[in-house]
């Protein structure tokens, strides 16, 4: 369950095109440990 809310928040991160979207992403993975 976990495993798949990480990936859904991957992809929220990622589908938001932001330009600060790979650091937002790099920046949660490491929130996660």
């Amino acid at each position: 369950m976990a495993r798949a809310n990480r990936q859904l928040k991957i992809l929220d991160i990622i589908s938001k095109h932001d330009v600060d979207t790979q650091e937002e992403l790099v920046d949660y993975l490491r929130s996660e440990g």
